[in-house]
């Protein structure tokens, strides 16, 4: 199976309760909090801020 196919199998209704419209719109909710712990947690790991933009190889 492919990401793609498992990503449209685990947002179906039947596995998490709320439409799919829904579930979008809660996902791009979180995800900018997420984000933001997840630097944070990088950013104590290393010691500094990041040496280059988010993304730039």
């Amino acid at each position: 199976m492919t990401s793609r196919g498992a990503r449209t199998a685990l947002s179906h209704r039947i596995c998490t309760g709320i439409p799919r419209r829904r579930l979008g719109k809660l996902i791009a909710e979180l995800a900018e909090p997420w984000v933001a712990g997840q630097e944070s947690q990088l950013r104590e790991r290393r010691g500094h801020d990041r040496l280059r933009a988010a993304g730039a190889g």
